[in-house]
């Protein structure tokens, strides 16, 4: 096992010590164009935090008419620098996070499964939740470290693609935390469709 671990990481790690980089999205540019998402109010780019392997960091709001002083927050990151997305992604959010329930909700729209990631932390007055999907090479995943391995052969190849992480936060009284998830959802299922279209291939 141990073996095979290391064989499959020799060309990630190759890669990263001489990167080459290649967008297989089709449309790049339209996925800052997040207006197009239902729901989104755009805030722009936080174009002074981007690192050297980041080619996208959007942000914006999901107003919400039951708490119009408290909208949904919401962020789409690209990245050559996977580990940065995927490794303790509620480094995100606002507020610093004690976890305390992390559950996968598999939802299927137009016959394609998104595993949404769902972080709660009712420690807070109010709850603060977190929503997020992973895309990689067109496709949403579940593990992207699993997928960025099964793909190390076509990296050392072809070269890195970037990780897309989609990331609502929302903040709300306990009670009312099922209801801005499910908005959370429904943000995250548009923005997927957003990327599937920008990015599909002629």
């Amino acid at each position: 096992m141990a073996a095979a671990l290391a064989l499959g990481l020799a060309p990630v790690a190759m890669s990263s010590l001489h990167p080459r980089f290649r967008d297989a999205c089709r449309n790049p540019a339209a996925l800052q164009a997040t207006s197009l998402i239902d729901g989104s109010r755009p805030l722009g780019e936080r174009l002074e935090e981007r690192g050297p392997r980041d080619i996208q960091w959007s942000e914006g709001e999901i107003p919400l008419a039951r708490q119009p002083a408290q909208p949904l927050h919401f962020q789409i990151l690209r990245s050559y620098d996977a580990r940065k997305l995927y490794e303790h992604t509620v480094r995100f959010a606002s507020v610093k996070l004690e976890p305390e329930e992390h559950e996968v909700l598999r939802l299927t729209s137009k016959g394609v499964e998104l595993p949404i990631h769902l972080v709660r932390d009712h420690t807070r007055s109010p709850s603060v939740v977190l929503a997020y999907l992973f895309a990689y090479r067109g496709r949403p995943v579940a593990r992207p470290l699993l997928a960025l391995l099964k793909d190390a052969p076509r990296q050392l190849l072809h070269g890195s693609a970037p990780l897309t992480l989609f990331l609502v936060e929302a903040k709300a009284p306990h009670r009312r935390t099922a209801a801005v998830e499910a908005v959370a959802e429904h943000w995250l299922v548009a923005a997927w469709h957003q990327y599937r279209t920008a990015c599909a291939q002629p």
